[in-house]
């Protein structure tokens, strides 16, 4: 079982210590960790570049010291905007990289974190919208491995009842699982969306959502925690291995030379 989805101190939102993340990583009996730490190119006040040449000899550093105990993945996470899409991509050609996530972090230049974003808007719009950037963004860069985090939109938002569901959002949902099977593309279940925090009800994770993938052709699923922090690393797995299961799947996947690498579960 690897970790797909882990920044690292080279992420300017994380000060995660690598090394440390890859023994805790260990201590959880996992087979490996991708360093998928952010790219995103003119996000708003937050400066996420990366010096690629650092970022590489660290992996590179961590590959040696845990060589034979724990499998360590070179990736990125790219944050998907139309006018800087060449730019991005010219990145992800300069480097050889095991394995690239495509996310969505903003809306109308605006992170779902930022609570001023869904003023004036209901759930459905809210979520609607996200959905919709998705789609927006699949059509403008494809060079990604895996979609970054379907349901990230729910983390932040201010709703009652955080959860997205499937009947909800069915057109929408089918047009982007339509396009990255199309793609070659795959999925992840980020277990960062369904964290629980004291106080606050925790999204549901609908089993709806990845069942229609599975119908519309969906084989590729990665899972990982969107960890920030020593804390969350290989977040709630087992719960979500099952969840798979139960819905079919037979292994999930993780990348290496850009090539999904099957899982048995």
């Amino acid at each position: 079982m690897f970790d797909n989805h882990v920044h690292s101190f080279f992420s300017a939102d994380s000060n995660m210590n690598a090394e440390t993340a890859c023994e805790i990583a260990l201590r959880k009996g996992l087979d490996g960790l991708a360093f998928t730490d952010h790219i995103d190119i003119d996000y708003p006040r937050i400066d996420f570049t990366i010096n690629f040449n650092e970022y590489h000899a660290c992996i590179k550093e961590l590959q040696d010291k845990f060589k034979g105990k724990l499998k360590i993945i070179e990736g990125l996470e790219v944050g998907m905007q139309q006018h800087v899409a060449a730019e991005t991509n010219e990145i992800i050609m300069n480097y050889d990289f095991d394995f690239i996530i495509g996310s969505i972090h903003l809306l109308d230049r605006m992170d779902p974190y930022d609570k001023d974003f869904y003023e004036n808007k209901t759930k459905h719009e809210a979520y609607s919208k996200y959905l919709q950037e998705i789609i927006k963004g699949l059509s403008y860069f494809s060079n990604f491995d895996i979609l970054g985090h379907m349901d990230f939109i729910i983390r932040f938002a201010p709703y009652k009842e955080r959860s997205m569901f499937y009947d909800d959002f069915n057109e929408l949902f089918d047009e982007i699982f339509k396009k990255i099977v199309q793609k070659g593309i795959g999925i992840e279940i980020n277990t960062g969306s369904y964290r629980k925090v004291d106080g606050i009800a925790s999204p549901v994770f609908d089993l709806n959502i990845l069942k229609r993938y599975k119908e519309l052709g969906g084989e590729i699923v990665t899972i990982g925690s969107d960890s920030h922090s020593d804390d969350y690393i290989a977040y709630d797995f087992k719960y979500y291995i099952d969840l798979l299961k139960s819905c079919g799947f037979k292994y999930t996947v993780h990348f290496e030379g850009r090539k999904p690498i099957l899982e048995a579960i």
